[in-house]
């Protein structure tokens, strides 16, 4: 700069923008009073357009007036620079260790990358073969609508104005402009980048697994300000981030394996119906329940009659076969308050919930009426080969039968022996336990 060509001018033009020109004038109270007065970091606008970063001191001199003081200016941009990045690095290591999935990760890491950093728009983004950009995450100035840009990420651009982020995806590899906008004057997005004065434009490829899933760009309204530094962090920050999706995704399918693995423990191998594991956790459930809306519960041990005959006759595999018929069919017939559990063998164990306190009986009559249905049709278990069988049910009502789980169990398991007795002349296949007076539980099925 030529020497006196700010004489007469406003000193508001050495600053970056209005906002640290104000900053510096807030000071001079402070310079009046104590004389002197230090301010760091001020950003500078230089000829060039390139900000410096300047920590500034103001010494009041005594004369007549007392209006004379004198500033130095110390440049420690390089200085600044290098802690705003170390900055960044230690956000994105935050919002790694912060994150539960990918979506949040990826915010947090935007947000914070443009938080007292060099940038001032972070965003990450995927190009589908189309050409068009799907934005993942973003943060900061411009990144709202940076759906703008699809406009410009086609083919019909030339090559020479390809943006930072389209060639890196090309690339499969890190893309960096220090002066994007120069040098995209003739792209149909220069507005737009001018507008949001993305200076310097970053773009690093982001990798989860084996593949690249997406691009991370950052944007600084600072010329020139990627560096052999800078740009070693902005490697750093997308490699450190897809460590941490990769933990996520083992995390994830761990989590998968184990709600697989749960989801086993709990379900018949065979009949794919709740199994003991599961019924002993779901009946204290239930009868919470009950307790709390003042309703009954009924709890139902099934036994099949005639099943041992099929196994002698067709096999066990035929039995397999219509036992697992048999699942489906109960879990049709049953309302969707009302739950079904295989114990092994041919037993099985029906819970009925909801049940008004005064007309229980006459409610578990009807549900059983409609239950036998699952046995009134032949089971095909071979081609061309269909085999029958009947059911036996013992039911214990809470609380007119008790209240705690083993001893409804128990006296379900002595009711159902009891439909089991003279089951040619029984009038009918199931059978209450409050009918069967003072007898004494035997051990529980379950």
């Amino acid at each position: 700069m030529p020497s006196g060509a700010l004489v007469g001018k406003s000193t508001a033009s050495l600053y970056a923008d209005h906002g640290e020109f104000k900053r510096i004038a807030e000071c001079y109270a402070q310079l009046a009073q104590n004389r002197e007065v230090r301010i760091e970091g001020v950003r500078l606008a230089r000829a060039d357009g390139q900000i410096l970063i300047a920590d500034c001191s103001g010494v009041q001199l005594s004369d007549l007036h007392n209006n004379i003081s004198v500033w130095t200016l110390e440049d420690v941009t390089s200085r600044d620079m290098a802690r705003r990045l170390y900055h960044a690095l230690v956000n994105v290591a935050d919002a790694a260790l912060l994150a539960t999935d990918a979506e949040e990760l990826c915010s947090r890491a935007c947000a914070d990358l443009v938080r007292d950093t060099l940038f001032h728009a972070v965003w990450i983004g995927r190009v589908h073969a189309t050409g068009q950009l799907e934005v993942v995450s973003r943060a900061g100035e411009g990144t709202e609508g940076i759906e703008q840009i699809n406009q410009c990420m086609g083919d019909y651009c030339s090559p020479s104005l390809s943006l930072v982020v389209m060639r890196a995806w090309k690339e499969r590899s890190l893309v960096y402009s220090n002066d994007e906008l120069s040098e995209q004057a003739n792209n149909p997005c220069f507005d737009f980048i001018r507008d949001n004065n993305w200076r310097a434009v970053l773009s690093t490829p982001l990798w989860r697994g084996d593949q690249i899933w997406a691009i991370m760009t950052f944007a600084s309204p600072l010329a020139h300000v990627f560096d052999e530094q800078s740009i070693a962090l902005c490697k750093r920050v997308a490699s450190l981030l897809g460590h941490a999706l990769d933990k996520l995704d083992v995390k994830h399918r761990i989590e998968c394996l184990q709600e697989q693995e749960a989801q086993r423990a709990r379900h018949d191998v065979l009949t794919g119906l709740p199994n003991r594991l599961a019924l002993a956790e779901y009946l204290p459930q239930a009868l919470a329940r009950a307790q709390r809306y003042n309703t009954s519960v009924a709890i139902g041990l099934i036994d099949l009659d005639g099943f041992k005959q099929v196994n002698d006759t067709y096999g066990h595999e035929a039995g397999d076969r219509l036992l697992q018929q048999l699942g489906e069919r109960l879990q049709a017939l049953l309302r969707q308050t009302d739950y079904i559990a295989r114990l092994g063998g041919d037993e099985f164990v029906v819970v009925l919930e909801g049940l008004a306190m005064t007309e229980a009986a006459a409610q578990v009559e009807a549900v059983m009426n409609t239950l036998h249905g699952a046995v009134e049709q032949p089971f095909p278990v071979h081609e061309g080969t269909t085999a029958g069988v009947g059911m036996s049910v013992g039911l214990a009502l809470y609380p007119q039968d008790g209240t705690e789980v083993e001893h409804l169990l128990k006296r379900a398991d002595m009711a159902m022996y009891r439909a089991k007795q003279n089951k040619k002349t029984r009038e009918k296949w199931w059978f209450l336990a409050n009918h069967l007076g003072d007898e004494a539980p035997s051990t529980p099925t379950v």
